[in-house]
């Protein structure tokens, strides 16, 4: 029975640790959130600025890389939805073939966990410079 009740109580230890390393695991990430969003919002007013995007086109902007860090929502977090969206401004307005016009029918974009966030910033890399180098945001 001493042995039972060590173990029980070894158990509830180790639970009530993990649950404490949880909460400080979401307080960091609401931090990280913070600054990933005050990232976004001056990257963003940076290429309104060298770019000379009108309000239109800063407000397109900041729907396709949204400031908006909303980790409540599962498995599909900013990183997915910010990778699917730069990929359809990169397939439509932004797209090198077609300069500036959209194509009727793009598909729909599945939207999967990111193993890493390479792809990510090639994309939002690539969406800069585009509009940098004159491409014009449009819907």
């Amino acid at each position: 029975m001493n042995n039972l009740d060590f173990l029980l109580q070894h158990t509830y230890a180790q639970v009530i640790e993990v649950a404490s390393q949880i909460e400080a695991l979401k307080s960091d990430q609401a931090i990280l959130g913070v600054a990933l969003s005050n990232a976004i919002v001056s990257n963003n007013l940076i290429l309104r600025t060298l770019c000379g995007l009108t309000d239109e086109q800063f407000e397109l902007l900041g729907q396709f890389i949204s400031p908006t860090i909303d980790e409540s929502q599962g498995e599909v977090g900013w990183e997915e939805l910010t990778q699917a969206s730069t990929a359809h401004l990169l397939r439509t307005c932004l797209s090198r073939k077609d300069k500036g016009q959209n194509p009727g029918n793009t598909g729909q974009t599945v939207i999967e966990p990111l193993e890493n966030t390479d792809k990510l910033k090639r994309q939002i890399t690539a969406v800069c410079e585009r509009i940098k180098n004159g491409g014009i945001l449009s819907v």
